[in-house]
C-alpha cells in the first residue's frame, strides 16, 4: 500500500501570473502547461530502467502535448546532465500564501 501525502502552498492567483523561462526545452513544449497542477501522464521514452512495459505508459506520440517540460539536453548513463537546466518563474506582484484554519 503506498501513501502519498502533497502540500502545496501556493499564493491565490501567484501560478496564474507567473512568467516561466527555462534555458533549454524541446519546441513541441508550452510553458504555460507547468501552471496546470494536473498529472503529467505516463510516456514509454525508452529510457533505461524508467518506464513499465505495461498499460500505464502510452507511446511517446509525433506531436506530444501536456508534458509539461522536456529538455532537448539528453542525460548520460548516470542520468547526469553536461550542462544546467535553469528554469525561472517570474512574478511583477507581491504574494502571501493562504493560512489554514489554525493561522499557520
Amino acid at each position: 500500500m503506498e501513501n502519498k501525502i502533497v502540500y502545496r502552498n501556493i499564493p491565490y492567483g501567484a501560478n496564474e501570473e507567473a512568467v516561466v523561462t527555462v534555458s533549454n526545452k524541446q519546441p513541441f513544449v508550452n510553458l504555460e502547461e507547468l501552471k496546470n497542477t494536473n498529472a503529467v501522464p505516463k510516456k514509454a521514452t525508452l529510457e533505461k530502467n524508467k518506464w513499465a512495459l505495461s498499460s500505464n505508459y502510452k507511446v511517446f506520440p509525433d506531436s506530444p502535448t501536456g508534458l509539461k517540460y522536456m529538455s532537448q539536453i539528453m542525460s548520460d548513463e548516470n542520468g547526469n546532465f553536461p550542462q544546467l537546466i535553469t528554469l525561472t518563474r517570474t512574478y511583477t506582484n507581491t504574494y502571501t500564501a493562504p493560512r489554514n484554519k489554525n493561522g499557520i
